[in-house]
This record gives C-alpha cells, structure tokens and sequence, in this order.
C-alpha cells in the first residue's frame, strides 16, 4: 500500500492528556462574566484546585472579553475525575457548562 497524498488525521487524545497526568479539565459554555476566581470557587466545591483560568479574547473590540471557556487544575486526578462528575452539564449563572 503507498502512502495517502494527504495527512491522515490523528485521533483525539483522551480527556485525561490534556493536563499530562488528569488533573486539567477544560469547560465551555462558561458565564461570560465570569473570571479566574469565579471558576475557581465553583470548583472548589470538589476539591483543592491549583489553579483555574479563563481564556480572553486578545484583540479588537474584543480585548480582555470571556469567551465562555477555562482551564481548571486540581490537585490530584481523582478531584479531578470527581468534578468532571459533579459539574459537566451543571446549570452556572443561567448557562450549561460542559467540563
């Protein structure tokens, strides 16, 4: 068999690589106003979080804007597990979030 004449897409890594070791969740469909402390508060609910951040528009009328998704980092991955769990399609501030 000869090689395609394109790149063959790669598969998706599963949800636990995208913090390395399981501890990093991604969330969409975040309350715009809602900012790093926020997301952490709500999470914390779970567990020790490490860090959480909300991802900002960078340029134009835009600049400094939520665009409705974080990063949140606990500690250990069964906190981790165990918020994915307790908040993915959980009501925030009127929103569904997806985690």
């Amino acid at each position: 068999l000869s090689s395609p004449p394109f790149p063959m897409p790669r598969a998706r890594p599963p949800r636990s690589a995208l913090g390395g070791d399981g501890t990093t969740l991604f969330v969409r469909n975040l309350p715009y106003d809602m900012d790093n402390q926020a997301v952490e508060t709500l999470f914390q609910e779970v567990g020790p979080v490490r860090r959480a951040f909300v991802v900002r528009n960078k340029e134009g009328s835009q600049a400094g804007v939520s665009r409705g998704i974080a990063f949140v980092q606990f500690a250990l991955q069964d906190d981790a597990t165990a918020a994915t769990r307790a908040l993915n399609k959980k009501e925030v501030g009127g929103r569904r979030i997806f985690v």
